[in-house]
């Protein structure tokens, strides 16, 4: 691990590296702690760099990744012509000159336990177009978080600085009742689930809430969003957070939740 950087060196170093990536490598990427900025300097990053292309990869799969960049550096196709390769000929023939800044990736995947942000941030498309850049037009920069998956980059990581102004919090700091709901959630091998998905897993804790007490706290926690248009609406507002609950359960309370889990599955 190289030493951490304050947010405008890391800037200034990617600025560098991009302009000296050799055509069989044009890969970057940016690692650092939960909460230290990273989304926000790529997207401001973003912002000031001609050509350059974001893509939140929270939530997605290899696919839906590849898909997006796509849709993003504005090349189409058809259906029947997904697989990598025959994306990479259609960039191709287009004459690209992107960067295309892909964030999240440690949160790829709809579930917890996944290897996406592996697919993601080192395999899929950015494997096909990254190992020859100079006849696609396209280069990767593509946010990580060792601490949370660990994964062997494809080049040496720039490391931002922990935000040491961020205020922490603890789950000792919630009170019973949220702490007991906020740590159902968590354990949800989903990132998001519905009220009803919420209430059980609530019950699988020998916690036992309606439905209207989990929409107050869902409303006055600042750790939970609700999206109402989507199919499963509730979710952490920061990943991270849910990292942490999940960080403080103990093993043997984690393995009686899975057995319970399984059980009522089983019945």
């Amino acid at each position: 691990m190289h030493a951490p950087l304050a947010p405008q060196e890391a800037v200034d170093q990617l600025r560098e590296r991009l302009e000296q990536l050799p055509p069989k490598e044009s890969y970057l990427y940016l690692d650092g702690p939960s909460g230290a900025g990273k989304t926000q300097l790529l997207r401001e990053f973003a912002d000031t760099t001609p050509g350059a292309v974001l893509v939140d990869t929270a939530g997605c799969t290899a696919e839906q990744t590849a898909d997006r960049v796509m849709r993003a550096i504005g090349v189409s196709y058809d259906n029947d012509q997904r697989s990598l390769f025959s994306l990479y000929i259609r960039a191709r023939k287009q004459g690209l000159s992107h960067v295309v800044i892909l964030t999240n990736t440690q949160w790829a995947g709809i579930t917890r336990h996944t290897d996406e942000p592996q697919n993601v941030a080192i395999g899929g498309i950015v494997t096909e177009f990254g190992f020859d850049s100079k006849r696609v037009g396209v280069k990767f920069i593509i946010e990580v978080d060792t601490e949370v998956h660990e994964l062997r980059t494809r080049s040496r990581p720039i490391v931002l600085a922990p935000d040491h102004g961020t205020i922490r919090w603890s789950p000792g700091s919630l009170s019973s009742r949220e702490r007991a709901a906020l740590n159902a959630l968590a354990l949800s091998e989903h990132h998001h689930v519905r009220f009803d998905e919420w209430q059980a897993l609530c019950s699988v804790l020998d916690a036992d809430f309606d439905e209207a007490e989990l929409r107050t706290i869902a409303a006055e926690s600042p750790l939970v969003t609700v999206d109402s248009s989507a199919h499963r609406p509730i979710g952490f507002t920061h990943e991270r957070d849910a990292r942490t609950l999940r960080s403080d359960i103990s093993a043997e309370a984690y393995r009686a939740f899975q057995h319970a889990i399984t059980d009522r599955l089983f019945a």
